[in-house]
């Protein structure tokens, strides 16, 4: 998905690498939020799943832990007015273990869309209920509200997977390519995403697309040595094997959040708020014109000019 380069540079340090052949678990409990998006992160990575549903997948795992946090909190009595973002709080067990809560949300999500990989997620599940107290009431209600997350998303528009054809015409991206269907994604947080569909690129024939165009072809040319712009090349080229562009975001706000560390209520909220966020632009951005991918992609310079390894901004 195309987004300004201006904002990747904000996290060209963050290193990420290719997915090693496992997922483990390895975390010893009561952090759950940062055990369990890792385990998300390394999910992505070892299912080579695409950027959108990297999205998607953080979004739906960060939502399920900050709505069973938020639900037993809520049957405390004053503690907060935070509505919560899918699941109402109503069954919540008051007496329940919140962090326990939170990792068998996490769970539930993660083992339903991803069974394959149940043996990782079930011994990390057993490391946080083994560290928490009052287990059982917070762990029921917790895989309550992730098996809800995943039922209320499960006609969300994510599947089944669609293909778009490649185009010879000008200004058009060459190779074909899946996913498609997520231009359809429903939102999680903004009620439709029609008012943020871009217009995508300028017309061909227009001084701003031949601008941009040259643009391309001196950042991207491969003679020209520049670390900078191959950095920022290689974090939007990210491909299957990686943690995705919106991995990087959770990176980040792990990377922040273990030298200022919050209380629970408010790390589930931040990590929340920030995968709905990037799980929302999907849909918007693939409806702009050109599908998500048009005049600055790599495979439409190297079919126009050999030899240049283009670069995406």
């Amino acid at each position: 998905m195309s987004l300004s380069v201006r904002v990747a540079i904000a996290f060209l340090s963050i290193a990420l690498f290719a997915a090693p052949n496992r997922v483990a678990a390895t975390h010893t409990g009561q952090d759950p939020v940062r055990a369990w998006n890792e385990l998300a992160l390394q999910t992505v990575r070892t299912l080579r799943l695409s950027d959108a549903q990297a999205a998607r997948l953080y979004a739906m795992v960060n939502v399920a832990m900050y709505d069973a946090v938020n639900g037993i909190l809520s049957r405390h009595g004053g503690w907060n007015e935070r509505a919560p973002a899918l699941v109402p709080g109503d069954a919540a067990p008051p007496h329940g273990d919140p962090r326990v809560a939170a990792a068998a949300a996490a769970h539930a999500v993660l083992i339903g869309e991803n069974p394959s990989l149940a043996a990782t997620y079930n011994a990390q599940l057993a490391i946080d209920v083994a560290s928490g107290y009052g287990g059982g009431a917070g762990q029921q209600w917790g895989a309550s509200v992730g098996a809800q997350v995943r039922a209320l998303r499960a006609a969300d528009g994510s599947t089944p997977n669609e293909s778009q054809a490649g185009s010879d015409a000008p200004g058009q991206f060459r190779a074909s390519w899946s996913g498609v269907q997520f231009r359809n994604l429903r939102p999680f947080a903004i009620a439709s995403a029609s008012p943020y569909v871009g217009s995508g690129p300028p017309a061909l024939d227009s001084l701003q697309y031949a601008s941009a165009f040259a643009e391309v072809k001196v950042q991207g040319n491969a003679a020209i040595l520049d670390d900078a712009a191959l950095a920022t090349y290689t974090f939007w080229s990210l491909g299957a094997g990686t943690a995705q562009p919106p991995g990087a975001w959770i990176q980040v706000a792990l990377s922040v959040t273990a030298q200022s560390p919050l209380p629970l209520p408010e790390m589930t909220r931040l990590f929340a708020l920030l995968s709905m966020a990037m799980s929302d632009t999907v849909c918007s951005d693939l409806r702009k014109p050109g599908g998500g991918y048009h005049y600055t992609g790599r495979t439409y310079c190297a079919f126009l000019h050999g030899g240049y390894s283009c670069f995406v901004f």
